[in-house]
């Protein structure tokens, strides 16, 4: 897992170092830039706490109050502090790194079984350097989040449903997109409690359902804290509603109309028209990733499943089983045949029998698929099983490996009983014909792990992306699309979304054969998202 570290370090360095040069070009200095915005928020939560009361502005509507941000990320910062006594803006930094770097041990343990250490490796590349990645170093709650969701996906997949509640409770204390972290947990839980009702194995249910009830605690838990300390239900959602955050559930009115605007152009020479731009930037492309995901489950509707398949290539034709005896005896010729045939011919003939008994015989290929796939799914290593449901394991492999598993060859005794005893010349030409035998029939497929260099690529080669992931990256879009809060912040919401990555890596691995340009496309990523991150928190006019 060092490598993994290493490869964030240097990657997020090198990203990092290029983003402070541009904001100190622009008159911030590294300890100014990387402690703006909510930094200030959370750095003052930490030293006193949140605000005893509702402050109101002269025209009704509710001041900024740091009660609109949740407590785990400040609380952390407080501890870290009185134990170590450092500034707590370092202290910040300090737990920012911290998630990242577990995030990107996390991206390796749940992906390198499933696709390979090279597209790991890449997954960690682009999270790096992906959308707003200035914001996994600076004094924010999203790299926190991401762990969470990584590490809580890797529980829901081993079926831990406990620490996987756990992870949806601090995903629900940092921010209100670790709703996504929730609905995983509580998904994950209760696909375990069905399993066990079906085998009607109740005890194995207690846990799960103790998760699925945990899971929200930390999200509702911080909403009802402050119902009831300031006497109002809708407590936290006053607060951030406040003026420059206007953030309030509109069912995505506000992110139908801005994005209209980009359409038209009448947004771009708006005040926020530039940054608007810039984020949109990341949001489209994100949507986009969002359906592949939903195609990458199957998860389309039945018509649009079959014009997709519709486009796929057809598989290459799986060779024809060789004959049987009794096949071979029957088309065998008759001996008015044989007798007007060449003497050749009759040696050939004569010779049938022992070539027969020579080649092994094919199982059908349905279920000697089957076979394979289940016995390569009992042997796949820990991580790399879905783990709800029985045969979820082989069902992609099933899909994916259609390789025909070989019937146990008949004993010597059987063989000898079974056929007749051969000529001379047979017995002479019984090595060449077992070696061609042994030639044509299939290689039963290997059941250890496989390398990662033989890792599949294609789609149809592959298991899908975890569901885990989609499901969070599905959640997290339909928070910050339904709200109103301002649209150039809504990138850094992203962070947490891993899968956003993971569709990338997968689709660069294809360019494995071209490493200039695999390398040139992360290049470029890095440096769009480095230009768009120095704009959006610098010069930019609507970056909060």
């Amino acid at each position: 897992m060092s490598a993994y570290i290493r490869r964030y370090l240097l990657v997020h360095g090198a990203y990092l170092a290029v983003v402070l040069s541009l904001l100190a070009w622009y008159g911030l200095t590294p300890g100014q830039a990387l402690a703006r915005f909510d930094g200030q928020h959370y750095i003052q939560i930490a030293s006193s706490g949140y605000v005893h009361k509702l402050t109101f502005l002269p025209d009704g509507k509710p001041e900024r109050m740091n009660i609109a941000f949740y407590p785990l990320y400040p609380m952390l910062m407080a501890a870290l502090h009185a134990v170590t006594r450092m500034p707590m803006e370092i202290c910040g930094l300090v737990l920012s790194l911290a998630a990242s770097l577990a995030t990107a041990v996390g991206i390796g343990v749940l992906l390198e079984p499933l696709f390979g250490r090279r597209t790991a490796m890449l997954t960690v590349t682009i999270w790096a350097v992906g959308v707003e990645a200035i914001v996994q170093s600076m004094l924010y709650a999203q790299p926190l989040i991401a762990a969470f969701a990584v590490w809580g996906a890797i529980a829901v997949r081993r079926r831990r449903p406990l620490l996987a509640a756990a992870c949806a409770i601090g995903a629900g204390l940092s921010h209100s997109t670790g709703l996504g972290m929730v609905v995983v947990a509580m998904a994950g839980s209760a696909l375990l409690i069905r399993e066990a009702a079906r085998k009607k194995e109740w005890r194995a249910a207690l846990a799960p359902a103790a998760a699925f009830v945990l899971a929200p605690m930390g999200l509702l838990g911080y909403i009802a804290f402050l119902a009831l300390r300031f006497h109002r239900l809708d407590a936290w959602f006053l607060a951030e509603s406040a003026p420059g955050w206007s953030s309030e559930f509109d069912f995505g009115k506000y992110t139908l109309r801005t994005l209209l605007g980009q359409l038209d152009t009448t947004d771009w020479f708006a005040a926020n028209g530039v940054p608007h731009l810039v984020a949109s930037l990341w949001i489209v492309p994100g949507l986009g990733i969002t359906l592949w995901l939903l195609r990458d489950q199957g998860w389309w509707p039945e018509r649009y499943r079959r014009k997709l398949a519709a486009l796929r290539p057809s598989p290459a034709p799986s060779p024809s089983p060789l004959p049987s005896p009794s096949q071979s005896q029957s088309q065998s010729p008759s001996p008015s045949q044989s007798q007007s045939q060449s003497p050749d011919a009759l040696d050939a003939s004569a010779l049938q029998p022992s070539l027969d008994a020579s080649v092994p015989q094919l199982s059908p290929l349905p279920d000697a698929s089957a076979r394979s796939a289940e016995a390569l799914g009992s042997a796949a290593p820990p991580g790399s099983a879905a783990p709800f449901g029985p045969g979820r394991s082989s069902s992609w492999l099933a899909r994916y490996h259609r390789t025909p598993a070989l019937q146990p060859s008949p004993s010597p005794s059987q063989s000898q009983s079974q056929s007749p005893s051969p000529s001379p010349a047979a017995s002479a030409l019984r090595p060449p014909l077992d070696a061609l035998a042994r030639s044509a029939a299939p290689v039963a497929p290997n059941r250890s792990s496989p390398s990662p260099s033989s890792q599949p690529l294609l789609a149809a080669d592959r298991p899908p992306v975890p569901w885990e992931l989609t499901v969070f990256s599905l959640v997290t879009f339909a928070v910050i699309l339904t709200n109103s809060g301002p649209w150039g912040s809504k990138p850094r919401f992203l962070i947490p979304c891993v899968a956003l990555s993971v569709a990338p890596a997968i689709w660069l691995r294809k360019l494995d054969d071209r490493p200039r340009l695999q390398q040139g496309i992360v290049l470029a990523i890095g440096l769009v998202s480095a230009l768009c991150s120095a704009y959006m928190d610098g010069p930019s006019p609507s970056a909060l």
